[in-house]
């Protein structure tokens, strides 16, 4: 089992050292400064050994479905990262140089063209959305 240390800084008496369990501590003053250290060893878990104990398998599996089909927002930037690819291989099946396409992630205004382009490179389909008042239309031909 992994443990996390913890220090809580005291000033005065030091107090005893203890142990509870798998839990251990040491304690170090210092006479300078008169300030007391308690190093504490916690017991941490596997976020997996939690999920394990507390989910069903069903329940996990619908969790992630559910995170995998949100929308997820970010920039050019981090959907590159996303993806695993680095801007030399993007530059490559876009036909830019990198530092071109390092100022195409670093914009705020883009053509739709270039974005088509980034984002095939990245293994996507660009799609346009505009809303009006609640409904949702899909742009053809843009």
């Amino acid at each position: 089992m992994k443990t996390k240390k913890r220090i809580t800084l005291r000033k005065g008496v030091p107090p005893p050292a203890r142990t509870a369990g798998d839990r251990t501590e040491a304690v170090v003053a210092c006479s300078a400064t008169g300030i007391i250290m308690r190093k504490v060893q916690v017991p941490t878990k596997k976020w997996e050994e939690l999920e394990k104990k507390y989910f069903t398998a069903e329940e996990i599996s619908e969790a992630k479905k559910y995170v995998e089909n949100e929308i997820l927002e970010m920039n050019l930037r981090e959907l590159r990262q996303l993806t695993g690819k680095t801007q030399e291989e993007i530059a490559r099946a876009t036909k830019m140089r990198q530092p071109e396409l390092s100022r195409v992630e670093r914009r705020d205004d883009h053509l739709l063209s270039t974005l088509r382009r980034y984002i095939k490179a990245l293994g996507g389909e660009l799609e346009v959305v505009a809303r009006f008042d609640g409904k949702t239309v899909k742009l053809r031909g843009v």
